[in-house]
């Protein structure tokens, strides 16, 4: 089993179990992803994409070890974040964010540190607020308690057809459970 946790209406992957807290983005499993309704070791792989900068630290250990409960040994988890650093390189050099080719701008990096809420005010603020930001390889250090052999990577393989790329201005960091 794959699990797709904290998948929105949007980050959706064949093959893989959308889990959300929220039933209003339908997801596959209505639940906290910090109290997952699985047996231990009992998934193969993981991938929390723009999830892990809404928890606060330092209670995100609790979340990473729930991950690490019910992860296979042997299993891959995946984590993508919103990289400060980046994305302010990203505004410096004209880049865009979204289908509309929306200028990163100040109001973009303030998203990144603080929320969505500065991108889509209308949005409810559980979603959209962020309780912690990364540059650089801090969520690789985040993720060695758990997963030693943690380190950044550039995508990670939904399908044998599909990648999950990591973008300018993100940071995706992979560990196996041993």
């Amino acid at each position: 089993m794959n699990l797709n946790l904290g998948s929105g209406e949007s980050s959706r992957y064949q093959g893989w179990t959308n889990v959300d807290w929220s039933e209003r983005t339908n997801p596959d499993i209505v639940a906290d992803i910090n109290k997952l309704p699985f047996e231990d070791e009992s998934v193969d792989r993981i991938l929390v994409s723009h999830v892990l900068e809404h928890i606060h630290y330092p209670e995100d250990r609790e979340y990473l070890y729930e991950w690490y409960r019910v992860l296979k040994v042997g299993g891959i988890c995946t984590i993508v974040v919103p990289d400060l650093v980046g994305s302010y390189l990203m505004m410096q050099h004209g880049g865009t964010w979204g289908v509309k080719k929306n200028p990163i701008d100040i109001t973009y990096l303030n998203a990144v540190a603080y929320g969505g809420k500065y991108l889509c005010r209308d949005l409810p603020v559980k979603e959209t607020e962020h309780q912690q930001i990364f540059i650089f390889d801090m969520l690789v250090e985040r993720m060695r308690p758990f997963f030693p052999d943690a380190k950044q990577v550039v995508g990670c393989f939904i399908t044998d057809t599909q990648t999950r790329w990591s973008i300018f201005g993100e940071t995706m960091s992979q560990g196996k459970k041993y």
